[in-house]
């Protein structure tokens, strides 16, 4: 499956630079990562939390397909769980949001995910 998935995404693993931080509504993500602060708190990402917010973030305006997330998230290694997406985007919601802030991460149904919020490099 991986490896239909690099044929039809070529290119889209990695190859990115985050250089700079960046602002979604009240969250600001460091681009060296994996911590980031909404409203003054530090929240804590594991690895891959990070790097799918990363790309989110990335392609903001755009819908992320499960299978790009895959490929980006897991290039290369067996992926064991058919809801592993499901799970991360679940897991990345509840620490970007624990005390009921606005949800950043939408789901568009049949399609994949996306960011909510206007984002901006931090300091704009």
């Amino acid at each position: 499956m991986m490896g239909m998935i690099r044929d039809a995404f070529p290119g889209f693993c990695g190859g990115y630079s985050w250089t700079s931080n960046h602002r979604i509504g009240d969250l600001t993500i460091t681009a060296t990562g994996p911590v980031v602060f909404r409203d003054g708190g530090e929240i804590y990402l594991s690895t891959r939390e990070f790097a799918l917010l990363q790309l989110l973030v990335l392609n903001h305006g755009k819908v992320v397909s499960r299978a790009e997330i895959l490929a980006h998230l897991y290039a290369g290694q067996a992926v064991a769980h058919a809801n592993l997406v499901e799970v991360l985007v679940m897991r990345l919601r509840r620490k970007l949001s624990p005390h009921g802030e606005p949800d950043l991460v939408r789901t568009c149904r049949g399609m994949g995910y996306r960011i909510q919020a206007d984002v901006h490099a931090a300091g704009s």
